[in-house]
């Protein structure tokens, strides 16, 4: 892995190693003020998950490293709307799928 200057993680492919699939997200629900939990498809092949918030106008706010479903997006603000993305990652690289904006 190499860290990119915006303290994002980039995985490198390997050779011979494909991506895995695409999770489908279940739901996003909140019991608390400041974070999220998000159910989704586990994939065949990941050997996890990264879970992402970003900020309604697209700036990236918080990045949450997981191995199984559900997982929570911590640091979340109050009264803040949020997009919501989940990645499955393997050695090959990782996918990305955008959820749906979330209401503060």
């Amino acid at each position: 892995m190499n860290m990119l200057p915006s303290g994002v993680w980039k995985l490198l492919p390997r050779m011979n190693q494909t991506c895995p699939e695409v999770p489908t997200t279940e739901q996003a629900y909140s019991k608390q003020s400041n974070s999220t939990a998000m159910e989704f498809t586990e994939m065949f092949g990941a050997s996890g998950y990264i879970l992402q918030a970003k900020f309604e106008v697209g700036e990236f706010f918080s990045e949450t490293m997981v191995t199984s479903s559900p997982g929570t997006v911590l640091q979340l603000q109050p009264y803040t709307d949020y997009t919501l993305s989940v990645m499955s990652v393997n050695s090959g690289g990782h996918t990305v799928k955008v959820l749906t904006d979330l209401p503060g």
